[in-house]
């Protein structure tokens, strides 16, 4: 006695799988367009000349471009991705000086990704 099992199991696996890789890559890109959005929302900080800061609490606001320019996503494989800058001083922003960008936006994606993800089940 024996079971067998037709083929469609690796079928439906296959198409779970690219759904789930492109869930990663458009939650990265969702990202990464949010810390963006962040940096070019109004500043209520100081102002120097013609700049306004940002406030503690605020993304950093933008003033030459290089560090809004420079966050980019990276696909690592089909599951797994990163969201980041170059940039050395984007750390001391975000955590020092309360200047929050990529982990506020982090934070929104996860709900959005979690509840997508149940539904490729």
């Amino acid at each position: 006695m024996g079971v067998q099992f037709d083929n469609k199991f690796k079928a439906a696996r296959s198409s779970v799988e690219r759904a789930a890789a492109a869930l990663v890559k458009r939650t990265a890109h969702e990202i990464e367009a949010d810390i963006k959005r962040d940096m070019a929302a109004e500043k209520h900080g100081r102002l120097y000349g013609a700049h306004v800061a940002s406030a503690k609490g605020e993304a950093p606001a933008l003033d030459t471009g290089l560090l809004v320019n420079s966050v980019q996503t990276s696909l690592d494989g089909a599951y797994a991705a990163e969201v980041g800058t170059p940039q050395e001083y984007a750390p001391i922003l975000e955590t020092t000086l309360d200047r929050p960008a990529f982990e506020r936006a982090g934070k929104r994606a996860k709900n959005t990704f979690r509840r997508n993800a149940e539904r490729l089940k």
